[in-house]
């Protein structure tokens, strides 16, 4: 096993290595992103309704916003790679909330 030394332990060679910290900033921003879509989203379905109906604008926003705190306040891979699977969550309920509206 090849290796080299690092504080007495010996760490693999690894080709292709991210840091944590790129991890880290990619899945943040990927999560900006996804939050930004679900909300010019909402915005859409709130303007196409013109806000008459079960569609409520202020729940989306509530909702989405935690996500981005969360985002924001958090250094751990496997809770942000979780975020990200809220967000996906998050889209396919506002898809299926909004069938019918139209």
């Amino acid at each position: 096993m090849a290796g080299r030394y690092a504080n007495q332990i010996l760490v693999p060679d690894v080709e292709h290595a991210v840091p944590i910290e790129t991890v880290i900033d990619n899945l943040r921003r990927d999560i900006e992103g996804d939050c930004t879509a679900l909300l010019r989203r909402a915005r859409t379905i709130s303007a196409a309704t013109h806000g008459n109906g079960p569609f409520r604008l202020k729940f989306w926003e509530t909702r989405i916003n935690q996500l981005r705190e969360a985002r924001a306040k958090t250094f751990s891979i496997q809770e942000l790679k979780g975020l990200r699977r809220q967000c996906q969550v998050l889209s396919q309920e506002m898809e299926q909330f909004t069938k019918g509206l139209y």
